[in-house]
């Protein structure tokens, strides 16, 4: 399992490819322009260059800027650690088959096989496409 685990991870990093780190490293960088802007904003407002006003209206700016980048760095995160979150709670799953399987009657266990061979439990993009209560059933049938 841990096999398996370290391949598919390698697998979505290999999918998400540079440009999604790229992306992540441009925002960072952003990130810290935007710091040196505030530090900007802080010095010609102490030196009186800027009015309560004008300062309140570009701090805000500043701040949505910020916010929107800590966003969008954070949606790229989670987008693969949601698949990678999908694929072991599959995996999980799998392992609970062979144990599932002895417990069940003969129609259960053909109906299992058939859920685990038959259907794509996982979808290319990672996430688990089983319909709701395929699986779920089956493991109340069995005691789990």
């Amino acid at each position: 399992l841990p096999q398996l685990k370290k391949l598919y991870r390698d697998h979505i990093a290999a999918l998400q490819g540079p440009t999604v780190q790229e992306r992540i490293a441009e925002l960072e960088a952003r990130i810290e322009r935007l710091k040196e802007e505030e530090a900007a904003l802080a010095r010609l407002y102490a030196r009186g260059k800027l009015t309560d006003k004008n300062y309140d209206s570009l701090y805000y700016e500043w701040q949505s800027k910020v916010f929107e980048t800590h966003r969008e760095i954070s949606r790229l995160e989670s987008d693969a650690k949601e698949m990678i979150n999908d694929l072991d709670h599959a995996l999980f799953l799998l392992t609970l088959a062979p144990m599932v399987f002895e417990r069940l009657a003969n129609r259960s266990k053909r109906s299992l096989l058939q859920i685990l061979f038959k259907r794509i439990i996982i979808d290319t993009q990672g996430k688990i496409s089983r319909k709701r209560g395929w699986f779920d059933g089956i493991m109340l049938q069995a005691g789990y």
